[in-house]
């Protein structure tokens, strides 16, 4: 049996896992506030971010090619009430 390496499976994830465009703003958004809100602000750079991105990808292909599990399904219906919450206000 063929175990992968994080950086084929990192490869493989970001050809085949798309991002939305949403959890990229939620993602920015997160960012700013830690920059804007936070005393003392909290930097976080734009190669912290990518790896961030890039770890969802791998985490969401890893658990949804062995299993729909449920771990998967609540980051995104947290994404969604998020969202809700957001256009709310």
């Amino acid at each position: 049996m063929h175990h992968k390496s994080f950086a084929e499976r990192r490869a493989e994830a970001v050809r085949a896992v798309r991002v939305p465009k949403s959890v990229i703003a939620m993602i920015a958004d997160l960012r700013s506030h830690l920059q804007e809100n936070l005393e003392p602000p909290v930097y976080v750079s734009d190669r912290r971010l990518v790896k961030a991105i890039a770890m969802l990808q791998v985490s969401d292909l890893v658990i949804w090619s062995s299993s729909p599990c449920s771990a998967a399904a609540l980051i995104r219906q947290c994404c969604s009430e998020l969202e809700t919450c957001q256009a709310k206000h």
